[in-house]
């Protein structure tokens, strides 16, 4: 990181600690699975994958009977995935303030992670099945 991007990042520091949500982390990771998806279907030339937004907590993502859930409850966010029904596995994704970098961390099981990488986590399966 250069000398003028910590300074901005230390300037912003309120308005980066004030998004540092659940609801706001949420939507977020929506958006960049939406966009990698977007880019999975540009590459592949298959429109397949369907996106449903069952309501302003609860989003679906489907592709050949393999479905990966994303919800929260305000508190947390949680995401499962299924084969046929069945259910394979389940996450708990948390967002924590990080004092010393002045940044909100993802955490997906206790392990720090990029927004990209809880996508891959999320919809890997579905979309590379």
């Amino acid at each position: 990181m250069t000398d003028k991007e910590r300074l901005e990042r230390e300037r912003d520091w309120v308005e980066a600690r004030f998004r540092c949500t659940v609801d706001t982390v949420f939507k977020t990771l929506i958006a960049v699975i939406e966009s990698d998806i977007g880019s999975f279907s540009k590459l592949s030339g298959n429109n397949d994958c369907e996106i449903k937004h069952v309501d302003d907590r609860n989003v679906t993502f489907s592709r050949m009977a393999r479905v990966s859930t994303v919800s929260t409850n305000g508190r947390d966010i949680r995401a499962k995935h299924e084969f046929n029904g069945c259910e394979l596995f389940k996450i708990e994704i948390a967002s924590k303030w990080n004092e010393a970098d002045m940044q909100c961390d993802l955490f997906i099981e206790g392990q720090k992670v990029s927004m990209h990488r809880a996508s891959q986590k999320i919809i890997g399966s579905v979309l590379f099945s």
